[in-house]
Formats: structure tokens, C-alpha cells, sequence
């Protein structure tokens, strides 16, 4: 079955035996069949590992288990990248659905990607929907499908809502997640921001983005500043998504403005969460103007931290 494998699906899973079903489900009734999921469970301690068992009884659909101490979805992603088979990676998350036409969506829109132009694309990118009003999840483009960069769908043509990839294996295993262990209570991540490794791939790569939306999205407010619930615990992965905006992207200031002060805000603002000198926080930065402009932004920083600690 190995060599019939074109997709692999990957989900990290922590305690979600609740939800995982519907994962299942949706990938049972997907058209297209030559695909393997790989389970990657994070130290869960409730019926994960029964639950998953018995989908492997099933024996409806390739799927291949890993148990992990509590590290974090980006070592269990990493795990997945070592193990997987598939040409093309897809991301799902444990308390997704799609529809059954999924992924081979997916695949026919890397087809029609001409075949001696594929080497200089990395992805394909399909637009969500939530699951609970079906109402589609950001704007429609301007027609079924085009080409462009990841940085500059972001900041040139404010494409910044969720979004869903298929991406080639080879290239996602170039830009690997760091290696900090730990997960919550160990000191470590939770997860390593996904933005980061597909802005720096983008550098190098293009990306097809389709109109269809075959995901289905709970939406929340968990990247903005101002939207986080009444305990914000997110700065330790946080820090990481704001110093990267300020460090590797900022050639595209210009075109968003907002999107970098508030990553400049960002960085003070977890920089104090993680209990940084002020020194230390302005060096996180890697120029004299980034810095005083870090300096200038702090009392702001500062009064986020105030709010939400």
C-alpha cells in the first residue's frame, strides 16, 4: 500500500478523543483514497490511543499512530515529516472536518500546475468555511484560482484570514520546527507558529491559491492583540511569530502597516511576559531603527502586558 500513498495527513492530537472522531469521518468519506494518516499523539491521558486502535480495526483507511511525551504540536509535526510517505502534507487539526472532495481538490489543483513549473511551487491553498453557519471564511478572489507568493498574498493583497495547504513533503521537511521541547508545563512550546516556516519558504517558492473552501473552521481571535480570553497564555509561541514579522519581513512594512506595529508592540509585550530586561528585549530585534522603534512602541507594550497578565 506504501507505494499508493500520494497524500499524507497528519494530526497532532492532546486529549481531544472527543473530536477526533469527526476527523476520522471526514477522511473516511473522502474520493480520494490513496492516502495515509499519521496520528500523533501528545502525552494524552484520556481514551486517544483506544479510540485510535479501534479505527485501525476499522481497516477503512491507512493510518499510522505515534505516541509522544508532551512536547508540542511542532515536535509531533516534525515526527510526522520523518515518518511520512505521502508526496504532497496536509495539516489537520484534531477538531477539523472537510468535505469528501478534500484533498482531491487539493491534488487536481496541483495538476493543473504545468508540470515544468511545479518545481518552483510549494503549496496549494484553499479557503475555509465554518462548520457551524457554513458561511465562508474571508473574501473571494477575483477568480478561481492564482499565483503568488505567501508573503505577498499577506501583506500586498490582505490575504491574511485561515486558510488550508497542501504542500510538498520535500519542501516542508527543508524548514523543520525548532527543536523546543517541553510543551506546556515543561517549559517548552505548545506549537511553533506555522506562519514562519511558510514566509521564509515563500522566498524561494510560489503558491497556488484556489477559491473552493473545503475546510471546516471554528474561528477564534486567538492572533490578535486585542482578542485573546481573560488569561493570555500564548506568549512564549507568540514571541517567536512577532521577532520573525520584525526581523525577516519587514521589506514588506510598507504595504501593512498595522500587521508590523503590532508585531513591534508584540515584541515588548511578550518580551515582559517571558520576563526579559529591556535590553535583552530591544536586542531580539536586529537593527538600530528596529530597535527605536521597539524603544518608542514599549509604554503600549507595556500596558497590554498590564492588561492581560
Amino acid at each position: 500500500m506504501e507505494n499508493s500513498i500520494l497524500v499524507t495527513v497528519f494530526t497532532a492530537t492532546y486529549n481531544r478523543a472527543n473530536t477526533l472522531k469527526n476527523v476520522y469521518d471526514s477522511l473516511c468519506a473522502q474520493t480520494l483514497k490513496a492516502f495515509e494518516w499519521i496520528i500523533v499523539d501528545d502525552g494524552s491521558t484520556d481514551d486517544t490511543k483506544k479510540l485510535v486502535e479501534q479505527f485501525i480495526a476499522d481497516d477503512i483507511i491507512e493510518i499510522r499512530y505515534f505516541y509522544q511525551d508532551n512536547n508540542g504540536k511542532h515536535i509531533a509535526m516534525n515526527k510526522a515529516l520523518d515518518e511520512a510517505r505521502g508526496e504532497y502534507f496536509v495539516n489537520l487539526d484534531s477538531d477539523d472536518i472537510m468535505k469528501p472532495e478534500a484533498l482531491d481538490t487539493f491534488v487536481k489543483a496541483w495538476e493543473s500546475i504545468k508540470e515544468d513549473e511545479r518545481n518552483n511551487y510549494m503549496s496549494v491553498k484553499a479557503r475555509c468555511f465554518d462548520p457551524d453557519t457554513n458561511e465562508l471564511i474571508g473574501k473571494p478572489f477575483d477568480c478561481h484560482s492564482y499565483t503568488t507568493t505567501i508573503l505577498d498574498a499577506k501583506y500586498k493583497e490582505k490575504i491574511n484570514y485561515e486558510m488550508w495547504s497542501m504542500v510538498r513533503t520535500d519542501v516542508r521537511r527543508m524548514y523543520k520546527n525548532p527543536d523546543i521541547r517541553g510543551g506546556k508545563n515543561g517549559g517548552g512550546l505548545r506549537f511553533y507558529p506555522e506562519g514562519i516556516w511558510q514566509d521564509k519558504a515563500s522566498r524561494k517558492y510560489k503558491t497556488l491559491f484556489i477559491n473552493e473552501a473545503i475546510r471546516g473552521y471554528a474561528r477564534n481571535t486567538s492572533t490578535s492583540l486585542m482578542g485573546y480570553g481573560a488569561k493570555y497564555d500564548r506568549y512564549k509561541e507568540n514571541i517567536h511569530l512577532w521577532t520573525h514579522i520584525v526581523n525577516d519581513n519587514f521589506d514588506y512594512f510598507f504595504y501593512d502597516v498595522k500587521s508590523f506595529i503590532k508585531a513591534l508592540v508584540g515584541v515588548s509585550m511578550d518580551g515582559f511576559f517571558l520576563n526579559r530586561g529591556f535590553s535583552e528585549i530591544l536586542n531580539s530585534v536586529n537593527t538600530w531603527y528596529k530597535k527605536l522603534m521597539v524603544f518608542i512602541l514599549s509604554p503600549v507594550g507595556f500596558l497590554f502586558y498590564l492588561k492581560k497578565r
